[in-house]
């Protein structure tokens, strides 16, 4: 990296490069993009996606695409998991057991478009901004994206689990409530609901709010040295996020996943596929003096087994 300070130059200099570039630029599509720094002033929090955590994205090309009998349909990849296998029995030594069919099971990744709006500035208007206002919109643009990937991922998960006074997808309860705080005692109930699956607890996900019952944590239920060091330093306390080596998501995202509420996933191989046929891509076009911005990517989700999810509410 370049160190030398006649190299350096300031934000309100390189935007102003930025916006003569714009301006000069010749109609239709602009192939270059700012990564400029800002000091301007942020309105809000915005983080990537908790989807991507739990279930990261496979990045796959058109070849690996599944043929489709319509000519029209939407692109997908038939994916195959493991069939049931009922079991054994135990027979005398003249006598045999039942006799079963074995077969695997398919299910399809179908792919789907998730795009921003379209932004639109006239470029003279540019020149009023020293921070570059076109980067900022277009990054938090992006983290939007982002958004609507955990808004259908963990609407899907909702439907799934189903009611908490009914059963789920799998025919088995696996939406609960918990009357109480999350005390060690009930929080240490999740544990089983997937186990009781024969699966393995992967990740969990809560909201930023919810993380922080665990500070209201005494000292019998942390431990007194961890109990001291939540008061004096909060979930920093903790290396990372993690109850019971169970890793945890604490996400800012309290309007997809509410207070009290808590996400629980097996590992990845035994979920589901995530696959991104195209990455987030951000198309900028000049005509006259007006730029217009929007973003997109194609993406396919699925989570195939569907008892590898639960989910639990404590009621206060």
């Amino acid at each position: 990296m370049n160190t030398d300070t006649d190299q350096i130059q300031e934000p309100e200099v390189l935007n102003e490069e930025l916006v003569d570039a714009i301006v000069k630029a010749p109609e239709g599509q602009l192939k270059t993009a700012s990564d400029l720094s800002s000091r301007l002033i942020r309105r809000k929090l915005r983080e990537n996606g908790v989807q991507r955590r739990v279930l990261p994205f496979e990045d796959v090309s058109q070849s690996q695409l599944s043929d489709n009998l319509y000519a029209d349909s939407k692109p997908w990849i038939i994916e195959e998991m493991e069939g049931d296998i009922l079991g054994s029995a135990a027979v005398n030594f003249d006598d045999t057991g039942d006799t079963e069919f074995f077969r695997g099971e398919k299910f399809a990744v179908i792919f789907y478009v998730v795009q921003t709006n379209e932004y639109s500035k006239n470029t003279f208007e540019l020149m009023n901004y020293k921070t570059d206002v076109r980067e900022i919109t277009t990054a938090n643009a992006l983290k939007e994206i982002h958004t609507k990937e955990d808004s259908k991922f963990f609407g899907t998960v909702d439907q799934i689990v189903g009611s908490p006074t009914g059963v789920g997808a799998s025919g088995l309860q696996q939406n609960f409530e918990r009357l109480g705080r999350i005390s060690r005692e009930l929080y240490v109930d999740n544990i089983s609901e997937l186990e009781n699956m024969s699966l393995n607890n992967g990740c969990w996900v809560t909201n930023r709010f919810t993380s922080r019952q665990f500070l209201k944590w005494r000292r019998d239920e942390a431990g007194g040295d961890l109990s001291e060091k939540f008061v004096l330093k909060g979930l920093e306390a903790l290396e990372e996020y993690s109850i019971w080596n169970i890793p945890h998501i604490a996400s800012i995202k309290n309007t997809i996943i509410p207070d009290y509420t808590v996400y629980k996933f097996a590992e990845p191989g035994y979920l589901g596929r995530a696959y991104r046929l195209q990455d987030i891509t951000t198309y900028v076009k000049k005509e006259k003096h007006i730029l217009t911005m929007q973003a997109m990517e194609v993406i396919g989700t699925c989570i195939a087994n569907v008892k590898s999810v639960s989910k639990s509410v404590h009621l206060i």
